[in-house]
């Protein structure tokens, strides 16, 4: 589902990141689950997932990666160091963090349809090793649910709000730069 501005998109992500609904607090309570009470409603989902996987699928659940784990680190999740973090669980912390900053940047941003942004990506050249951004301008046509961010033109053109800056009525889309390289090797 898609929206023309801002505002349901981060109304529906602020429940995501909401604290645990009452039926899953008292789910968890049904079944044994122990839940701290300030679990994202996310987090919560993945925590009695993992709890019911032996009942319900009869296997264990995997433990987090080491790339969940560093990933989780770097967005400032407390969580990464637990011992018994799982799979499940480190993805949906992930998301509930990501999501933080998608409420963020749409709530500085508040794209609307018709807005002009530039969106910014970056990779790195495999044969120089230099990294290279690029710069594209594009029009909003809508916000989804998760906060993505769709542009005019189709193709799947859309971006995070995070990697995006408006353009001013001031500016000419024209005089920015295509592609910046960054660094070098």
């Amino acid at each position: 589902m898609t929206f023309l501005d801002w505002r349901e998109p981060v109304r529906i992500l602020e429940m995501r990141t909401g604290t645990a609904s009452e039926a899953q607090r008292g789910l968890a309570r049904t079944v044994g689950l122990r839940l701290n009470g300030d679990e994202p409603h996310c987090v919560a989902s993945a925590l009695l997932d993992d709890y019911l996987r032996p009942l319900i699928w009869s296997t264990e659940s995997e433990p987090a990666t080491d790339s969940q784990r560093r990933f989780l680190s770097e967005l400032g999740g407390v969580h990464a160091t637990d011992p018994e973090l799982t799979k499940s669980v480190a993805s949906a912390w992930i998301d509930h963090q990501l999501s933080l900053r998608t409420i963020a940047s749409l709530n500085l941003l508040a794209p609307t349809s018709g807005d002009a942004v530039i969106r910014r990506r970056s990779w790195r050249n495999p044969e120089s090793g230099t990294i290279i951004e690029s710069l594209d301008c594009f029009v909003v046509s809508s916000i989804g649910a998760n906060g993505l961010v769709y542009f005019k033109g189709g193709n799947g053109a859309c971006g995070w709000p995070s990697s995006l800056r408006r353009i001013y009525e001031d500016e000419d889309p024209a005089t920015f730069p295509q592609y910046i390289e960054l660094s070098a090797e």
